[in-house]
């Protein structure tokens, strides 16, 4: 018999509250969320289509010397493409720098929030025009 039987509630609850399922569905979109040890801020998503492993990520964009600190320290990059998450392999180390890198969270290691990383998660307020009235 093939078929899906739907989730309970509480596994549901669970997914969710881990970012690994959305209120809409399961999604490839990171979100941000506080670590449960260290309450940090952080990306929690899924790394990619083919394997869509759950990471936890910290939120300061890494350069090409912190990407290796990073990989030195056994802490895994990914490259965020708007608000997806890919892993990075050696042959996407290899290529070439994209526009953001960032590295797998540790709670031992403080990074101060990137700006450019923030801008993708905060939306910033609504914009009022003068002609709207606003009651």
């Amino acid at each position: 018999m093939t078929g899906t039987r739907p989730l309970s509630e509480h596994v549901r609850a669970h997914l969710i509250a881990t970012g690994v399922l959305t209120t809409e569905g399961l999604g490839r979109r990171a979100g941000l969320r506080q670590c449960a040890r260290c309450a940090a801020p952080v990306l929690v998503g899924l790394d990619a289509s083919r394997c869509a492993l759950l990471v936890v990520l910290d939120l300061a964009a890494l350069d090409r010397w912190g990407e290796a600190m990073a990989l030195l320290a056994g802490r895994p990059t990914f490259e965020l493409w708007g608000r997806e998450i890919e892993y990075r392999n050696h042959f996407k180390i290899a290529g070439g720098q994209p526009r953001l890198v960032i590295a797998e969270h540790d709670c031992r290691v403080r990074a101060e929030p990137s700006a450019e990383v923030l801008a993708l998660f905060v939306s910033a307020p609504p914009r009022v025009s003068p002609r709207t009235v606003v009651f």
